[in-house]
Parts: C-alpha cells; sequence; structure tokens
C-alpha cells in the first residue's frame, strides 16, 4: 500500500540515540551497527543513520515513472534518478515543491535480517544479471577487484537492496543508477587517494564515492589499495575497543545510503 512506511533520522551519537529510541520505541533494533540502527514497529521502519543531517522518509509508490514525473510536473526536482536495487524494485530521490525531500520506493516486507555470505552473494549475482548492460560489467568489475584486494571479504545486501562489503565494519556500499555506478565508502575522508579515485563527496567530513558513468575506466591497483586501506582502518577502530556487528539492516545512499541522499521514493 503506498505511503511513509520508512523514516530515517540523523544521528550524531549513535549510542546515545540507540538508547534514546530503544526506550520511546519499547523495542530492541532489528539492525545495530556502528552506522546504522533500525527499528521495526509494527511495520514501521524507523533508522538512525549516523553523519546525516535530515530527516528522510521514503515514500512507498506503485509506480515509480508516474510518481517522479507527478512531482517534477508539480514544480518539484529530482535528486537521484531512480535506480534498480534489484527484484524488479526501483528507489530514487526526489524533491518536491516545497523544497522537502522524498526517497520514493517500492512497498517492502516486514523487516528481516539481511543475506550475508553466499545468500548475499546470491543477491548480487541476481542484481548484476539484472542490469545487464554496462552498469552490469562496471559492478561485476568493482566487485571482482575488491575480491581480489581481500579475499576474505564479506558481503552482505542491505539497504533495500545495496551490495555491501564488509571486513571488520563496512567498506563500500555499491549502487546501480540509471547514469552511473556508485561506490560510496563510508570511512573514505579517512583513508588517503593519492590518486584521487574519489571523484564525489570530496567536501565532506565522513564518506566519500566513486562515480562510475558509461565508459568511465578505474584505476584498478588506485582502487584495490583504498580497499586495502578501508580495512585496515575498520581495523584500527575495533582494535581500538570498536566493535562492529556483522548485522544487517536496510536503507541508502546514495548514502547511500546512504550518507548523501536525502530521503526518497520507490516503485
Amino acid at each position: 500500500m503506498p505511503g511513509f512506511s520508512t523514516v530515517l533520522l540523523p544521528a550524531t551519537d549513535i549510542a546515545a540515540s540507540r538508547e534514546l529510541y530503544q526506550g520511546l520505541l519499547g523495542a530492541e533494533p532489528t539492525a545495530d551497527t556502528p552506522y546504522y540502527v533500525g527499528f521495526d514497529v509494527d511495520g514501521q521502519q524507523i533508522g538512525l543513520v549516523l553523519g546525516a543531517t535530515v530527516v528522510r522518509p521514503h515514500l512507498h509508490v506503485p509506480d515509480m515513472d508516474a510518481a517522479v514525473q507527478r512531482i517534477t510536473t508539480a514544480g518539484g526536482s529530482v535528486i537521484d534518478e531512480p535506480r534498480d536495487v534489484g527484484g524488479g524494485r526501483l528507489v530514487a530521490v526526489v524533491r518536491d515543491m516545497a523544497g522537502a525531500d522524498r526517497r520514493p520506493g517500492q512497498p517492502m516486507s516486514k523487516a528481516t535480517e539481511a543475506p550475508t555470505g553466499p545468500a548475499a552473494g546470491k543477491k548480487i549475482d541476481e542484481l548484476v544479471e539484472g542490469l545487464g548492460d554496462w552498469r552490469a560489467d562496471t559492478l561485476a568489475q568493482v566487485r571482482r577487484l575488491i575480491h581480489e584486494a581481500l579475499p576474505d571479504v564479506i558481503e552482505t545486501w542491505k539497504w533495500m537492496g545495496s551490495p555491501v562489503w564488509e571486513k571488520d565494519g563496512i567498506l563500500a556500499v555499491g549502487n546501480a543508477h540509471k547514469q552511473k555506478v556508485k561506490l560510496t565508502f563510508p570511512q573514505g575522508a579517512q583513508l588517503p587517494d593519492p590518486e584521487q579515485v574519489f571523484n564525489n563527496g570530496l567536501g565532506g567530513k565522513a564518506w566519500r564515492a566513486i562515480d562510475l558513468r558509461e565508459g568511465d575506466g578505474l584505476d584498478a591497483a588506485a582502487f584495490q589499495a583504498l580497499v586495502s586501506a578501508a580495512a585496515s582502518h575498520n581495523a584500527d577502530q575495533t582494535r581500538g575497543g570498536w566493535s562492529h556487528p556483522q548485522g544487517a539492516h536496510r536503507q541508502p545512499e546514495e548514502g547511500s545510503a546512504h550518507p548523501e541522499h536525502p530521503t526518497g521514493v520507490g516503485a
């Protein structure tokens, strides 16, 4: 049924926010990581996103193209074009005529544990096969490079259909948009990037991203160096007493989830 059933809330202190909302909602988190804590209260999805700056409601609609057309005709704008997150599900980020951000999306089932390992790998395989164009080749390439750099990397499937690669925490999140494939590193600002592989989010204090469009090349060695640096950064954080559950949650983005994205629409 169309409507707002997912709301993402900004958090500057994820532990304090978890404790607050756990008490307010009277529910245990269904997802609990250093970046994201999620709750499911009678089908209402509530997420706490570290580093986010705005509240992000997800509006579920039956027809993505019609929803985007209606919003733009009314004077709104598209922030992030519709992207396929697997299973025929599309997610976009739009801004209505009043300036409010919305993330349209297809209706979701009740929250479940997100796939990890082989189950997640199968989901990613299906996403790649379903794209059927240059984005499939690009996503397959970066996936292969990540596994070559870190043979023991863990694949997970989160945030309404995003491939995620983890080792002692999240390394990178992948998303296939209509015009690009995006790889977001949640801690990218902390990583050395002498070859300037990152090309998005360069002014932020946390995440960095790589946007790859049709025909773009990728410096494989420099990309793998970033992946290895992300793993080392996570390991350093863990040794410093910061544990990161490999559990699952669902969100975005772009920012992805996804730290760069406002809110969205899905179909």
